[in-house]
């Protein structure tokens, strides 16, 4: 039989913070939060990334952005990078 802790606050030994814990569930799809002053609530969990497919690599295109680009994949055998500009080469630096 599994115990409850019947507390609004935890503390994790002598001069780590103490967390205030929230007193009730969150919903579906979210995720405990702090307001960095050691109280914890629930809200939405952040996006979930998108804008890719299955094998590209994902590329950031802007602050909280991504993208991926068929020229650029990785299929979990083959790293395929193929010249989808007008560049003229393609130049790889290890």
């Amino acid at each position: 039989m599994a115990s409850k802790v019947n507390t609004d606050k935890i503390a994790r030994g002598s001069g780590s913070p103490e967390f205030t814990i929230p007193t009730a569930d969150g919903t579906a799809g979210q995720a405990i939060v702090t307001n960095a002053s050691g109280v914890l609530s629930f809200a939405d969990a952040g996006p979930s990334l998108t804008g890719s497919t299955n094998t590209w690599i994902p590329t950031i295109t802007g602050a909280n952005a991504m993208a991926g680009t068929a020229n650029f994949t990785y299929d979990g055998n083959t790293l395929d990078i193929k010249n989808g500009g007008t560049a003229s080469s393609i130049n790889l630096y290890c």
